[in-house]
């Protein structure tokens, strides 16, 4: 089985805007993110920066308006199954958690979910922890606790050519990074001729981790090079024609799943 994250950008800026842009087949943005997913077709998606409404109608807009119409020789895609669930995220918390005196900023409100890990279950874990091994601005070793983790195989990284290449073009702060370029995930630009680029630079921030029972067969990041023909659909450009994440994949021998044909 595939599994895949993405941080789509989907997110807006206020109530109801989301539905709005998903109610007819013609955003550009949603297009492109939509055609990301149809490339890569993953059995199960995580879908990051989606915002929530309870009715699930955004939901419904982007499977009826955009996965399930064919974008640029990209086959239809379909999920029978769909959950959104409610965020905490932007709800202050009352506290200090920047710890800069200040306690109600948007730093300090809450986020991004709570141990759910069942023992002895298989699992995956899926999702944008904005957490570089060795680069960045995160808390040195925060995302070591999952990589490490003897419940977790970590044995194979996604990666791709087009986050060397970005790295490459880029410069700037990328040129001191420690990581891997390619298995940069993100790209947060941080180029000081363009005012819009404050970022840290391309980090591997999003992360598909099975369960260290799962055998890994294969792994990717949807981040294609400039020659590439589906370049396109990840910039470089402001605004970005789909989002500053790209899509991760793993795939996984789920015992007593037959593999699917794509």
């Amino acid at each position: 089985m595939r599994f895949s994250t993405f941080n789509a950008s989907l997110n807006r800026s206020f109530e109801g805007q989301l539905i709005a842009d998903l109610s007819t087949p013609g955003n550009v943005q949603a297009s492109n993110v939509a055609e990301i997913v149809q490339r890569v077709r993953p059995d199960v998606l995580l879908i990051n920066e989606f915002d929530y409404d309870s009715a699930g109608t955004a939901l419904r807009l982007f499977q009826d308006n955009y996965l399930s119409v064919p974008h640029n020789g990209a086959a239809a895609i379909e999920y029978p199954y769909a959950y959104t669930a409610p965020s905490n995220t932007g709800i202050h918390s009352g506290y200090d958690l920047d710890n800069n005196g200040v306690t109600n900023s948007v730093r300090n409100t809450r986020g991004y979910g709570e141990d759910a890990l069942g023992s002895g279950e298989s699992f995956v874990i899926a999702g944008d922890q904005n957490s570089d091994p060795l680069d960045g601005d995160s808390i040195p070793g925060s995302i070591q606790q999952l990589l490490d983790s003897s419940r977790v195989n970590a044995s194979v990284t996604p990666s791709s050519p087009g986050g060397v290449e970005a790295a490459q073009r880029q410069g700037f702060r990328n040129l001191s990074h420690r990581s891997p370029p390619a298995e940069d995930t993100a790209d947060f630009c941080d180029t000081p001729a363009f005012p819009p680029c404050s970022g840290p630079g391309n980090l591997r921030a999003d992360y598909v981790l099975p369960s260290a029972d799962l055998l890994i067969r294969s792994s990717g990041i949807l981040w294609p090079t400039s020659d590439d023909p589906l370049h396109r659909l990840t910039g470089p450009g402001f605004p970005v024609p789909s989002s500053d994440h790209r899509a991760v994949w793993v795939d996984v021998k789920v015992p007593g799943v037959s593999s699917p044909s794509r």
